[in-house]
């Protein structure tokens, strides 16, 4: 097989034809989900190089990707035994609508330039319902919240994914500690996007156990997943002032996780915003502990 596909082609680390190849910093391309894989695992080198990343971002490498298609379009050959999906962007969508198993097509439809050819309204039905219906699924939640992503960097699209009922079931999916750390950072990720438009803070503030989770992931998180955390708690209960939101923080301890993450390492705009939130559930609340506070039960467990 590696003698008739251009070695180009090929991921470095799967060694199959590349669906979605992207780059990294160093400048070797790799199927995304891959070295998506290689990348959630923990590591911080690249693979075929070994050299440490100064960044993770992966960029799309376009000429790879037309290049592989022409290819694909002119060659009769059986590519990595299911072939490179010839599947139109609506195509995918429509079966990972009805499909009762839709893993293998939400991993084709992962890629940046598949789901931007789709019409977003659409495609945000459909994943948003897909991750209502299947949060047991942690595979098909996970990848189906990538996508979802994809879409919410478009701030202009919050209102539309609140819209559907997503903010419930990043709750419950946040709140289970068996909740793989990658697809809490991406729930979190999300969560921090939804907070950004009316209708997400209304949409999170609305649902104290939402809240109650998004609080908890402060300091039971991964520095980057615990700073999303804090984003969200900072934008409701401090910049918006939502009582209902300071409510259920105040409820679940929420003073005393704000102490605990005084003690982290975050960056300094998180520190920052730790301290904000420290002077409205403490200083600004006569300078003394409340008596339900109870900081010794809390612990920052390890991840």
């Amino acid at each position: 097989m590696a003698e008739s596909v251009p070695s180009s082609f090929l991921c470095p680390i799967s060694l199959e034809v590349m669906k979605s190849p992207v780059s990294l910093s160093t400048g070797v391309t790799y199927d995304r989900t891959s070295i998506q894989a290689w990348l959630d695992a923990g590591h911080n080198t690249c693979p075929a190089t070994m050299q440490v990343l100064p960044s993770k971002d992966l960029t799309p490498n376009l000429v790879i990707r037309r290049l592989i298609d022409l290819w694909c379009e002119n060659s009769t050959k059986d590519v990595n035994g299911a072939g490179v999906s010839s599947r139109s962007p609506l195509d995918l969508l429509s079966e990972i609508e009805s499909s009762a198993e839709p893993l293998s097509a939400l991993k084709s439809f992962m890629d940046p330039d598949v789901i931007s050819a789709v019409d977003p309204a659409r495609c945000i039905a459909v994943l948003s319902r897909l991750i209502v219906s299947t949060e047991g699924s942690p595979k098909v939640a996970d990848c189906a919240l990538s996508c979802l992503l994809s879409i919410s960097e478009l701030r202009r699209f919050g209102p539309e994914i609140a819209g559907e009922g997503v903010v419930a079931s990043l709750g419950r999916i946040l709140s289970r500690p068996s909740t793989p750390h990658p697809t809490a950072e991406k729930a979190l990720k999300l969560m921090e996007s939804l907070a950004g438009c009316a209708e997400g803070r209304a949409a999170i503030c609305d649902d104290a156990t939402a809240v109650t989770a998004v609080l908890g992931r402060m300091v039971m998180a991964a520095p980057a997943a615990a700073e999303y955390a804090i984003v969200v708690v900072w934008t409701i209960c401090y910049l918006f002032r939502n009582r209902k939101a300071q409510q259920a923080v105040a409820a679940s301890n929420g003073l005393a996780k704000v102490l605990l993450a005084m003690q982290c390492n975050f960056s300094a705009v998180a520190r920052e915003m730790v301290r904000d939130l420290f002077k409205l559930f403490f200083v600004n609340r006569g300078g003394c502990l409340q008596a339900d506070c109870d900081i010794r039960a809390t612990h920052i467990m390890p991840f």
